[in-house]
């Protein structure tokens, strides 16, 4: 039988907390269709998070850690 482990408490590890809003607001803010960010979460690259029974959130952070430059040509290199 294991014995219980009575030493010093565990702490867990804190999450900063991120800027979470509803799907709807953070496809305003990415400019990304709610079914992309669905699709988005569906394959990990953003993480989403259900607040209550309906409501989907997700987190302005990992929206805007997606979003990359585009390469350019630059001015005169053509």
């Amino acid at each position: 039988m294991p014995v219980p482990h009575h030493g010093a408490p565990t702490r867990r590890t804190a999450r900063k907390p991120g800027r979470r809003v509803p799907l709807a607001e953070g496809a305003a803010y990415s400019h990304l269709s709610i079914k992309t960010l669905r699709r988005y979460g569906a394959d990990g690259r953003i993480t989403l998070y259900r607040a209550g029974r309906k409501l989907i959130q997700v987190d302005l952070d990992e929206l805007d850690a997606i979003i990359r430059p585009v390469a350019t040509v630059r001015d005169g290199a053509a």
